[in-house]
């Protein structure tokens, strides 16, 4: 021990005595080290960790539809699973929904909710922090309108006010009963949305939301102690057999169960392994750089290693004394790593795509340090091993001897140099294709045709609560009051200064909003076989000035205009996808559709009111518009005036689109007053323009394509400054032979290309190996890639051209500098 702590601080006083070297490596290494701890923080807290409830390795997910989709199910097959299953300790399920908040003489708020079956949270093993959670009674309507808060909200909102239990909050209207109050920093699944307020889910008997038609509810199940996913499956799908026999027009049930955990992380886990992948070819290069560093050090200390030897030290006496003496540099390289990961993880913070699951928090914690330690420690023995095994090759009588060069072992040394330093560009050729792919499928994506026009156009939503604005079901009553408040909001709005048009719709390009999804029937078709072979479409009301107000163009026929209202014939517009699936060869306008499966296929126990089959004459055909993201073909889509469909649910849903002449943030405050003026208790939420939601449905793609561009990046000065050294290194060695050519005749002409021709060799053999390695491994990020190959043959030239001329720079410097070399000073060098 005495020993290994003598060679521990002589490592650190040779550190001290080259500080010029000293810092390049550790600048090298802290750059690897940093950039894989802060990737590693975030790839620990969404893969590695669990989701933080007990023994969460038992939940999971069962979803409606076939494995490998997260289908929502219908209450009444959620009951008949959670009946009749043997293999779940308990089933749960719950939808997502937001909330009018007022009263306590505070500004109304919408805030973000969920509903819940009231033994959820005993599914997933939590318990209120203050109070009880739901009772079962309590999903029965009447009894339902209790409330559990999130800690967030229980402080922001009531200033953590201890006798809050029991007290009564106004929920959409409506009175509700707080229970309880759930534990700080408790995640609802993913936490996205950030869920602060909870209440039972429970319908009016006869409500057709709690029918077999209606798939909202996604369903949690903790597995029983030594059930495994298999037998829960095929439990599952043979209560779905029953279910299909015992109820006809649930063709499409069929039941799957994934692990929770599983499907929380779905694409996103390609994403981060992909960045890890990346982030550790940085490190490798780094190695590889201080590797080099390191074999031109021992080779200047060639003489003391002679002496040590002769003087009786075996070669693994030195080569433990030569990788000691690297561990001072690795600890260094570490410490400031984790130093510049600390910054990172709060960029990162800032930059993370919304999409990416929050549910434990990212940070440095004992796994990172753990990971960076270990890190350290295997960069101490890449970069320290091998100038060690190098350096000791040397004959000691050779070394000892005055001339002191042996061009053996200067041609070994040199030889591993080249090598390593064609592996370092190997390494950043993968790298720099990579994020050359990631930036053109990018700018594939910023390209894409969204389908309107998103300059100076402001949106919000303004959601009405059911219980104050209800829709009358009856064609004979007066206008919903709902409908009088859109009314009047939109001739205000219009009539603002710099407001050009004004329209609501229940839902919004890029997946703001809710569309609903229907059957759909063309009259005059064929009948299809079964229900499960009737097309559904994505079903979404409008105003008639919507269109315009959000620039989505009309290709045939004509926009709604006020004219189509409750007392007129039934229209509907279709977008381009229907047009060219159902329409392909004949003129849509003027067709007959409805939505629903023809009445003969629908069982009389699934059958709504009349006007569920209401007939709609088409009236236009507008262009695509891309639905939740721009790399997925666009939804099969109805628009329908909303003065036309008087049915409950969308009272709550629709989101207002003003386009401006101006900035459309200069218009926030007058639309405010407006909605304040029409009713006080009502908030505006979900304020955006389209601008912002545009770059927010680029955001994972732009965050991948930022990461991997600045690691390619870090990855090519780091591979530039390696051949630099070594062709440095190369003319040092070389500058006796270098004169003795001169001084016979040699032109600085032929001294430059003999410089650069051994530059170019080994760049051309890391170029082909980095071309191999490429091919092989930008497979594995086909699925992050929209609209170019994951073999690009552009991209791959390119990319390889770009590194030759950058190498070929590196080259070119050492090789001047040689050209300069004065032949009578040159052969006295020694």
């Amino acid at each position: 021990m005495e020993q290994l702590l003598k060679d521990l601080r002589y490592g650190f006083r040779i550190l001290l005595k080259s500080p010029g070297f000293a810092g390049c490596a550790v600048l090298a290494l802290a750059l690897g080290i940093g950039a894989n701890t802060a990737i590693f923080s975030v790839v620990d807290a969404v893969l590695l960790r669990p989701i933080p409830y007990p023994e969460a390795d038992r939940l999971a997910l069962l979803s409606s539809g076939p494995q490998g989709q997260r289908s929502p199910s219908a209450l009444p097959d959620y009951r008949e699973w959670r009946d009749q299953n043997h293999v779940f300790e308990g089933l749960g399920g719950f939808y997502y929904g937001d909330f009018n908040l007022s009263g306590q003489n505070q500004d109304p708020e919408r805030v973000q909710g969920a509903f819940t079956t009231t033994n959820l949270f005993s599914v997933l093993g939590v318990t209120p922090a203050m109070g009880r959670s739901f009772l079962s009674e309590e999903e029965q309507f009447g009894r339902h309108r209790v409330v559990l808060l999130s800690y967030g909200l229980w402080q922001r909102r009531y200033a953590a006010d201890p006798g809050i239990v029991g007290q009564t909050i106004t929920l959409g209207g409506e009175a509700h009963t707080v229970v309880g109050v759930m534990p700080r920093d408790m995640p609802f699944l993913d936490n996205t949305p950030r869920v602060e307020l909870w209440r039972p889910i429970s319908f009016a008997p006869g409500d057709n939301m709690d029918s077999r038609n209606n798939h909202f509810v996604v369903l949690i199940g903790r597995l029983k102690h030594g059930v495994t996913v298999e037998q829960a499956q095929a439990e599952v799908s043979a209560i779905a057999a029953n279910i299909r026999a015992a109820f006809p027009g649930n063709d499409g049930l069929e039941g799957s169960v994934a692990l929770l955990s599983e499907q929380l992380v779905g694409d996103v886990r390609t994403e981060l392994l992909v960045l890890l992948g990346a982030v550790g070819f940085v490190l490798l290069v780094a190695c590889v750089n201080v590797a080099n560093l390191l074999l031109a050090r021992a080779a200047s200390r060639e003489k003391e290693l002679a002496v040590r030897a002769s003087l009786g030290a075996s070669r693994a006496r030195l080569i433990r004394q030569l990788v000691l003496e690297s561990v001072p540099l690795g600890l260094s390289g570490g410490g400031a790593g984790l130093l510049l990961a600390t910054w990172g993880v709060d960029l990162l913070e800032l930059t993370l795509p919304p999409t990416l699951p929050r549910y434990n928090a990212i940070g440095i914690n004992s796994n990172v340090l753990l990971f960076t330690l270990g890190l350290s420690l295997l960069t101490i023995t890449i970069f320290g091993l091998v100038p060690a095994f190098q350096a000791t090759k040397r004959d000691v009588r050779d070394a000892l001897s005055d001339g002191g060069r042996s061009m053996t072992t200067g041609r070994r040394s040199s030889r591993l140099r080249s090598i390593l330093v064609a592996a370092e560009l190997a390494l950043a050729l993968v790298l720099l294709i990579g994020a050359g792919l990631m930036a053109k499928s990018f700018l594939n994506l910023r390209n894409v045709d969204a389908g309107f026009n998103p300059e100076n156009v402001l949106t919000m939503r303004i959601p009405l609560p059911d219980a104050k604005y209800a829709v009358p079901v009856n064609a004979n009553s007066p206008t919903p009051p709902a409908l009088t408040f859109f009314e009047q909001l939109l001739q205000r709005v219009q009539a603002l200064p710099g407001v050009e048009s004004a329209g609501v719709s229940t839902v919004l390009p890029l997946g703001a909003g809710l569309g609903w999804g229907k059957y759909f029937s063309i009259e005059g078709r064929p009948t299809p076989a079964s229900i499960a072979q009737v097309p559904s479409v994505r079903f979404v009301l409008i105003s008639e000035e919507y269109l315009r107000a959000m620039g989505i163009p009309v290709h045939k026929g004509r926009a709604f205009t006020e004219h189509d209202t409750a007392d007129s014939q039934p229209v509907a517009i279709i977008n381009e996808t229907i047009a060219r699936r159902f329409f392909p060869d004949e003129d849509p306008l003027g067709k007959t559709i409805w939505m629903g499966a023809p009445e003969i296929l629908f069982p009389p126990e699934a059958q709504t009111p009349e006007n569920r089959f209401v007939r709609r004459t088409i009236v236009g055909v507008v262009a695509d518009v891309k639905g939740s993201t721009l790399d997925k073909a666009t939804n099969a889509e109805v628009l329908v005036p909303y003065r036309q469909y008087n049915r409950e649910g969308w009272t709550n849903t629709l989101m207002l689109a003003v386009r401006t002449s101006g900035t459309p943030q200069g218009s926030l405050a007058a639309i405010r007053d407006v909605v304040r003026d029409l009713d006080r208790e009502q908030p505006v939420t979900t304020v955006a323009t389209m601008d912002e939601r545009l770059s927010r449905a680029l955001s994972a793609p732009r965050f991948s394509t930022i990461l991997l561009g600045l690691f390619a990046l870090i990855g090519l000065v780091l591979a530039a400054v390696g051949i630099f050294g070594v062709m440095s290194y190369v003319v040092t060695q070389r500058t006796h032979e270098i004169g003795i050519r001169m001084a016979l005749g040699a032109s600085r002409g032929a001294v430059l290309a003999l410089v650069v021709g051994q530059g170019i060799r080994l760049t051309l053999v890391g170029l082909g190996i980095g071309l191999a390695a490429s091919v092989a491994l930008t497979r594995l990020m086909a699925s992050l890639l929209f609209g170019v190959s994951a073999t690009d043959p552009m991209t791959f030239a390119l990319i390889s051209a770009l590194l030759a001329v950058v190498a070929l720079m590196a080259c070119y410097l050492p090789a001047r500098r040689a050209t300069k070399v004065d032949p009578m000073v040159a052969l006295r060098y020694e």
